[in-house]
C-alpha cells in the first residue's frame, strides 16, 4: 500500500508514526474480542522510553528536519527498539510488540504521547 500511495502523491504524502509511553488502549485479543489493555512504561533505552524521558506529554516531531551531521544525526541513524501495537494485542506476548526500527527511513513523523487513556464511549451511541 505504501509504495502504491508514494507512487500517487511522492513527496506530498508524509507517513507518521504513533508512539507512547504507557497508558491504557483497545485491542483485539484473540479469542477474547475487543477489551481494554494497559501497559507499563517503555523501556527506558528504546525510542518510546526516550521521548518520554524529554517530559514533553505530547509530542510532534519532523523526523525529516534532522541534521545531516553531529550527535543528534547520530542518534537517529542507529536502530532503537520501539513498540508496535496496532489492532491486535496480547499480554501473554507483549514482548512479540517490540521491533528495532531506524526511525528515518520507517517515517517521516512522529506522534507521541507520554501516557495514552483508552477509548471511552460516544454517549451518544
Amino acid at each position: 500500500m505504501e509504495a502504491a500511495l508514494q507512487k500517487m502523491f511522492g513527496n506530498q504524502m508524509v507517513v507518521f508514526r504513533f508512539a507512547f509511553n504507557r497508558g491504557s488502549f483497545q485491542a483485539m485479543e484473540m479469542n477474547k474480542g475487543l477489551r481494554e489493555f494497559t501497559v507499563s512504561a517503555a523501556l527506558a533505552d528504546s525510542l518510546d522510553g526516550t521521548l518520554a524521558a524529554s517530559g514533553i506529554p505530547i509530542l510532534a516531531l519532523d523526523l525529516r528536519q534532522i541534521p545531516n551531521a553531529g550527535p543528534v544525526a547520530e542518534w537517529w541513524n542507529q536502530t532503537h527498539r520501539t513498540r508496535s501495537i496496532g489492532a491486535v494485542f496480547s499480554e501473554d506476548g507483549e514482548e512479540n510488540y517490540w521491533s528495532e526500527i531506524k526511525a528515518p527511513d520507517c517515517f517521516d513523523a512522529i506522534l507521541f504521547v507520554d501516557n495514552t487513556t483508552t477509548a471511552r464511549k460516544n454517549p451518544g451511541r
